[in-house]
């Protein structure tokens, strides 16, 4: 329990979170608790790896005292932690787009025959004037200038918000599952 909030032991937990950001365990976490690592996908067939940067942009780094270890951790998880580790500044918009890219293109050397696309995640939820509307738009910039395949950053209907800023409702997924499906060709 955070405040008067269950936590989904699978979706936000610290250690699964952690997990998720490490090259043994990458692509573990996921809200089913039923998440492959990455790299046991390599013997299946993989069609399509969607990708994006909502943690890059939403949540600050932590890391230990002496500023080792960055990792990403919501605020509202930060009591767990904050006796160990230090919250720091947000990941630089053209050192996220740098990462994400080098993401891409390792995943498309690793899974061949994979469309690997890039949803720019969308900022609307969180209001016009925001940092993070700054900082997606920033990513945005850099990003781009990579070959990469990606859906553009895409406008959120108030139709289509749900209680969670980070979590949309079946139709916009549809919309954005069209996207991908119109990128592939």
């Amino acid at each position: 329990m955070i405040g008067n909030r269950e936590i989904n032991i699978n979706d936000e937990n610290p250690a699964i979170i952690l997990a998720n950001q490490n090259p043994e365990t990458l692509g573990i976490h996921d809200l089913q608790g039923t998440g492959i690592a990455l790299k046991k996908l390599a013997a299946k067939d993989v069609d399509v790896i969607l990708m994006d940067a909502h943690m890059d942009l939403g949540a600050r780094l932590w890391s230990d005292k002496e500023g080792r270890f960055p990792f990403f951790m919501r605020q509202d998880l930060a009591p767990m932690v904050e006796k160990k580790w230090v919250q720091g500044d947000f990941l630089d918009p053209k050192v996220a787009a740098a990462n994400n890219a080098k993401i891409a293109h390792d995943l498309k050397q690793k899974f061949a025959r994979a469309h690997v696309i890039f949803l720019h995640f969308p900022h609307s939820a969180y209001g016009d004037a925001s940092a993070r509307t700054q900082r997606t738009i920033a990513f945005c910039e850099e990003f781009n200038a990579y070959d990469i395949r990606s859906i553009p950053l895409t406008e959120v209907d108030s139709s289509e918000f749900t209680n969670s800023a980070s979590h949309f409702k079946p139709s916009f997924y549809d919309r954005m599952a069209g996207m991908c499906t119109a990128t592939i060709g």
